[in-house]
């Protein structure tokens, strides 16, 4: 008989439908990817390249905070027995204390968002054979510098702070009382009084994130600003550099991620295979396992 599954129902009704029709498509597939963006974005493109064949199904639900909800509710309710959920989420502006604590099936990106892979000097680098131009190391790192303004560092470390400064008083926020009598938490709410008034200011920690902020601006190798600061606009600079939009970029990665037969465009997406591989993207195939039964 049919079996009724509770969807968490804060999830928009278009993540809800998408969880839903995941599980519809699970007669191949065995994992589901969550990403940021929408059906035409560059996340939606360059992971439906990524991830081939009919075992993965890619689907793009919006904002962090949906493809975390996207994962933990198809993890959890377990639709499909032998389905499983992983979501990709850009680093944005979260300290490594919150990135962290993420949860089990988040893979966070290792730039800033999804257009910073094409900043990746190994990537540029490749890209740039393959147009024939030569483009070394350091100078990526000197074209990526020169598109990092004053208003990116400074909204970078008003960013930095205020996710650190959140996460701080969250912690103290959610802690629990020693019991659960009148007493302990009464004492609870009065330490949590105290604390709330102790943590760390923001003004100091702004001071940190502008001085932190402004030393990779000025001295940072190019994968350390690439991770920090917002990557459209440094991948627009990237792009002039070869001469082609950020759009005609990833189209031109994703079409060699796809192809096997041609001997130019293969060997330059197995390189760029490999070099993504090393950077932290999951495994492009699912490893077959036997079907296991859902209980009756």
């Amino acid at each position: 008989g049919l079996v009724p599954v509770e969807i968490d129902s804060s999830l928009p009704t278009e993540v809800r439908r998408d969880i839903l029709g995941a599980a519809s498509l699970s007669y191949f597939a065995s994992r589901v990817v969550f990403c940021e963006g929408e059906d035409r974005s560059i996340d939606k493109t360059i992971y439906s390249a990524w991830f081939k064949g009919r075992d993965t199904v890619v689907l793009a639900v919006g904002s962090c905070e949906s493809v975390r909800h996207s994962v933990k509710a198809l993890n959890e309710n377990r639709l499909i027995e032998n389905l499983e959920a992983i979501g990709l989420i850009d680093r944005d502006f979260s300290p490594d204390t919150v990135l962290s604590r993420l949860g089990a099936g988040l893979v966070v990106l290792p730039v800033h968002e999804v257009e910073g892979l094409v900043c990746l000097p190994e990537i540029v680098e490749r890209l740039a054979k393959h147009l024939g131009k030569v483009i070394p190391a350091q100078d990526v790192a000197a074209v990526i510098r020169s598109a990092i303004t004053n208003d990116m560092v400074h909204r970078c470390a008003l960013e930095r702070m205020k996710s650190h400064f959140l996460n701080i008083t969250q912690d103290i926020v959610l802690s629990k009382p020693p019991a659960w009598d009148a007493g302990s938490l009464r004492g609870h709410a009065g330490k949590l009084k105290s604390d709330l008034g102790s943590p760390q200011s923001p003004e100091a920690i702004l001071d940190e994130e502008l001085e932190t902020m402004s030393s990779i601006r000025d001295s940072g190798t190019a994968k350390e600003m690439v991770q920090t600061f917002p990557s459209k606009q440094l991948a627009t600079a990237v792009g002039a550099a070869l001469g082609m939009k950020t759009e005609q970029l990833f189209e031109l990665i994703s079409s060699a991620l796809l192809v096997d037969k041609d001997e130019v465009l293969g060997k330059l997406g197995r390189d760029l295979e490999a070099i993504l591989s090393d950077a932290g993207l999951p495994p492009r195939t699912v490893t077959e396992r036997p079907f296991t039964a859902a209980p009756s």
